[in-house]
């Protein structure tokens, strides 16, 4: 099973060693679940468990399968930048040439009484629709510093980042030009100088 084999490159924060399963037939697990509508780890749990034997097998199950707490710990310590980059390889995405956006989302009807709504800064590959990475933010006004954590986690190659005009900042600019990217910048009001 492809998928299984680019599992195995996933790295952990800590040792997973001396576990009864192995990580990436429970990752195949995460993941068989999630394509299947299931949105807890108790659920993904129960619905490993209805599995047939060849296909516990198939993903690498000998004998029982993971309960929910197994399920959790080993999502909580495994890296998930080396995870990422496992996905994408199973994605068949192109790892260079693409457009990649970058732009920032508060989630709809995520304000909670005296919360903020969430906000969400994603990393986006245009052609393929596919989120390459997101970072969870406080509010809208923390999309800068974001925008430069998430740049200096990027590996990409040849690629054109897209931002909007929030992004139109020399930081950024020089954040994009310094690891050899190509840019695509909305200029409006908010730099005057420059429009």
């Amino acid at each position: 099973m492809k998928l299984l084999k680019i599992l195995e490159t996933v790295k952990s924060k800590t040792s997973l060693k001396c576990r009864t399963y192995n990580v990436s037939s429970i990752l195949a697990l995460v993941i068989l679940g999630l394509a299947c509508n299931q949105d807890s780890v108790k659920s993904i749990a129960r619905f490993g468990k209805r599995l047939t034997k060849p296909q516990k097998r198939r993903m690498g199950f000998v004998n029982k399968m993971p309960i929910s707490g197994t399920i959790y710990y080993t999502l909580k310590a495994i890296d998930c930048d080396s995870l990422e980059r496992a996905l994408l390889i199973f994605s068949g995405a192109p790892t260079s040439k693409r457009l990649i956006d970058i732009d920032g989302k508060t989630m709809r009807a995520s304000r909670r009484q005296e919360k903020s709504a969430h906000h969400m800064l994603s990393v986006f590959i245009r052609d393929f629709r596919m989120i390459l990475g997101q970072l969870p933010l406080e509010n809208a006004g923390k999309e800068i510093p974001g925008c430069l954590n998430l740049l200096e986690k990027l590996a990409l190659n040849e690629d054109t980042i897209v931002c909007d005009a929030a992004f139109a900042q020399q930081e950024i600019i020089e954040a994009i030009v310094n690891k050899e990217y190509y840019f695509c910048v909305n200029i409006k009001g908010n730099t005057n100088g420059l429009l």
